[in-house]
């Protein structure tokens, strides 16, 4: 999930992971496809890289938390963020009611920490973590291209106001069709109903859609359970659970091979050469 802007150009890599063969050499592709739909953290926008900022920044700030290696700090955080974030999903608690509790138990294991403590924790993660917001590498050009020939959405489980935050500093925002939350709806992917209000949104049917995420149960299941045809954004070289279910790409670009994978023009196989 990770200050600058990276110029880092990357290659589309699309290719089995887990040693069980290769990807069928077609794709299930269509060539009517309306609208792309995208996942937003971790897909378009880099929320790793941030998340990574603002916790170097917690430990550089709460001495008793610097001892631990940052691997298994990361772990422990991710962990305590996603059970603290399902509360907010289902509106158990507010964004903020989830903040001081997220950062009072992640301060605690190392040490009693006060309500204080939190807000303190929370700032000092939230200014490192805003000040690392970007894009995903090829996410500008690769919309941009997009806006062009299909209508572009995002689905994410979030509230609207941090999407909508991020989507503009990342000057993503004029280039999205329609923006579908957790927040919007009342559930979250992978239930179906979310998928189907990006649907309607878009006017599109499930088989004029392709849907980009990082989430394999979320994005991919989630969707593939709709009718919409899926593809997994792998940027970790995670094993691949299911080729038969959806192709695999590594990075956005280049452009021209994760366009013609989208829109259903080429085989998985040609996209993996850079053809």
């Amino acid at each position: 999930m990770t200050g600058t802007r990276s110029a880092t150009i990357l290659r589309v890599k699309v290719e089995a992971s887990n040693g069980r063969g290769a990807l069928p050499t077609t794709v299930t592709g269509r060539t009517n496809i309306r609208a792309v739909l995208f996942d937003l953290d971790d897909t378009l926008f880099d929320h790793q890289f941030c998340s990574r900022a603002g916790l170097a920044a917690l430990q550089a700030g709460f001495p008793s938390l610097a001892s631990e290696p940052f691997d298994a700090f990361e772990l422990r955080y991710r962990v305590l963020l996603e059970e603290v974030h399902l509360k907010v999903l289902s509106g158990e608690l507010s964004p903020a009611a989830a903040r001081s509790e997220r950062f009072q138990r992640f301060l605690s294991v190392a040490a009693p920490a006060s309500l204080a403590d939190a807000a303190r924790a929370a700032e000092l993660y939230a200014t490192a973590f805003r000040a690392s917001r970007r894009p995903i590498t090829g996410v500008l050009d690769l919309l941009g291209h997009l806006k062009a020939h299909v209508r572009i959405g995002v689905v994410t489980n979030n509230v609207r106001r941090e999407q909508v935050e991020k989507l503009q500093h990342c000057g993503l925002d004029r280039l999205i069709d329609v923006l579908v939350t957790s927040e919007d709806v009342g559930v979250a992917k992978p239930h179906p109903a979310i998928f189907r209000a990006a649907l309607e949104q878009l006017a599109c049917t499930p088989d004029q859609v392709v849907m980009v995420g990082d989430n394999w149960e979320n994005d991919v299941v989630g969707a593939t359970r709709v009718g919409i045809r899926s593809i997994w954004l792998n940027r970790y070289a995670e094993p691949h659970p299911d080729l038969t279910l959806a192709p695999e790409i590594t990075e956005l670009t280049p452009l021209e091979a994760v366009v013609a994978l989208l829109l259903g023009e080429v085989t998985s196989r040609d996209a993996a050469r850079g053809s």
